[in-house]
């Protein structure tokens, strides 16, 4: 344990090497090191970050940086909860102070967003942490699922009509699931398996769920 949590250590100092100080939110994830290339956040970048850093917070073996990696979560949930357009969707990138800087449509970024969201809220809720502005988090969830989800995206001209129609279909299902679980976790003290179901289910989602639709179909 003492090798794995060294190399761990080692590894997340790597990773705060592309985080950069917000007063806002504390410390943002960006795709590179500030001075570098891509001083930006990506929701891409930052949804399979967030699933490391969900298993650093949440793990019994108790990480050094379980701590850094529940914050890191935590500031990059609260970021994309902002950023989120009128209409539901995330941009393919942004500047520290929540500008978007897009410049490509190059995926439906939508169930990237959501599963920051759901993985610091699954977090903070197996932790027992409080969870500040929690029905705007839930509300931002409702929106992706009942607003433009359902309807159309970045990627749609990329997929015939018929496949995408299904896709979104079950997208939209799958978190609907998603959002009805999780004000019931959060709502009680209750649902140890349905945690572990549903934190299951977002490890299978990146899987195909959250690479672009030319990919996936």
């Amino acid at each position: 344990m003492s090798k794995l949590n060294r190399q761990v250590k080692h590894h997340m100092e790597i990773i705060l090497r592309c985080t950069a100080p917000s007063s806002k939110y504390g410390r943002l994830l960006l795709a590179s090191r500030p001075t570098s290339r891509y001083p930006y956040v990506y929701p891409r970048d930052t949804s399979c970050a967030v699933q490391l850093f969900r298993r650093l917070a949440g793990s019994s073996s108790g990480y050094d940086v379980a701590d850094q990696a529940f914050e890191l979560m935590k500031s990059m949930a609260h970021f994309m909860k902002d950023v989120i357009s009128p209409e539901g969707n995330w941009g393919q990138r942004y500047s520290l102070d929540g500008d978007d800087k897009s410049l490509y449509k190059q995926e439906d970024n939508v169930a990237h967003g959501v599963a920051i969201i759901c993985n610091y809220l699954l977090s903070a809720h197996r932790l027992k942490k409080e969870i500040e502005d929690i029905e705007k988090f839930l509300h931002v969830i409702d929106n992706d699922v009942t607003g433009d989800f359902c309807t159309s995206g970045p990627s749609a001209s990329l997929v015939p009509l018929g496949r995408w129609v299904i896709r979104m279909v079950f997208l939209a299902i799958f978190f609907s699931y998603l959002s009805s679980k999780l004000r019931n976790l959060l709502g009680s003290s209750s649902g140890h398996h349905d945690l572990l179901f549903l934190s299951t289910l977002l490890l299978a989602a990146p899987g195909w769920v959250l690479r672009p639709a030319e990919r996936a179909l």
